[in-house]
């Protein structure tokens, strides 16, 4: 079966979950996808929140993703029927998951590492001074800052 893509904004994720005799782990977790409409009617805009099953490996690519980040995950459409008795009579259980195959980060995603509070020592003034560790990952060209830039008053 292919694998389909689709892009997204994590809306939540779940703790790992060990299921079964093997003690696979599973998490689940949903995307916020925005989808245009067209009717007879009129147009709009909504939301789909489709509910992801990630299993195993794949639970730890979750771990440096954030809800609000946007991501593309790579899934596989999973189903299959199973069948068992009840009271003597046969049911029918049947199932359908989107299954992820890879989980990717978007380049305009949220930046980490940017601290958002003070850390470690301050200067000499006592102020903190707060550098990106990776300006790259801005998404632009951050030029370093001259001495002279240090000492503007906002």
């Amino acid at each position: 079966m292919n694998e389909l893509k689709q892009k997204g904004t994590l809306l939540d994720k779940t703790e790992v979950k060990v299921v079964g005799d093997k003690g696979s782990k599973k998490r689940t977790f949903r995307l916020a996808i925005k989808e245009e409409w067209t009717s007879s009617t009129g147009s709009g805009e909504r939301i789909e929140t489709p509910e992801f099953v990630a299993w195993n490996e794949r639970c730890d690519q979750l771990d440096a993703i954030r809800v609000g980040d946007e991501v593309e995950v790579e899934f596989k459409l999973s189903g299959s029927d199973r069948t068992y008795r009840k009271d003597g009579v046969e049911k029918m259980w049947r199932t359908t998951e989107l299954k992820t195959q890879n989980i990717t980060l978007m380049a305009n995603a949220a930046v980490p590492n940017i601290p958002t509070k003070p850390q470690g020592q301050p200067d000499k003034d006592g102020k903190y001074v707060f550098t990106p560790s990776d300006t790259s990952l801005l998404g632009e060209d951050v030029p370093p800052m001259d001495d002279d830039d240090q000492n503007l008053p906002f």
